[in-house]
């Protein structure tokens, strides 16, 4: 029970850091953890993925499950990597959309994803077999931030 409690408290300190270093937008158009997820899954819209995964975590409740929300935040962290790298999500036919970000924006979402995924790795019975997709991430965040 204290360790439960310990994790709780462990990873919502972290997502209170981590919305002092980026600009958190709860979607209003979902209500819970498992309908905020459930929108994420629908779009293919990066940046639209890390909103509703965002209001994912600020719904989020003891009764959704621990690990189901460190796999949200596992998603988060690589939505906030692909997109501050400039991946959109948006898929044609004829048209890979790529932007660009100013270096700051950069700086600021690498270091969002880091965080998270540092906080995430305090948690390994929580990350299980996704211990090798927290590991990529990490290192492609850090070697990006590296490169600015």
């Amino acid at each position: 029970m204290l360790q439960k409690i310990f994790v709780i408290g462990l990873i919502l300190s972290w997502i209170h850091c981590a919305a002092a270093e980026r600009t958190i937008t709860i979607p209003t158009n979902c209500d819970s953890f498992k309908s905020c997820v459930q929108k994420s899954t629908n779009t293919d819209i990066y940046r639209n993925k890390i909103r509703y995964l965002d209001g994912a975590l600020h719904f989020w409740k003891p009764s959704d499950g621990e690990q189901a929300k460190v796999f949200a935040i596992i998603d988060r962290s690589e939505y906030i990597i692909l997109e501050a790298g400039g991946e959109t999500g948006y898929k044609g036919d004829e048209i890979n959309l790529k932007v660009s970000h100013k270096k700051d924006y950069k700086q600021t979402s690498y270091k969002s994803a880091i965080s998270d995924l540092t906080e995430i790795l305090k948690t390994p019975k929580l990350i299980g077999k996704h211990r090798d997709r927290v590991d990529q991430l990490m290192q492609l965040a850090s070697s990006q931030l590296g490169k600015l």
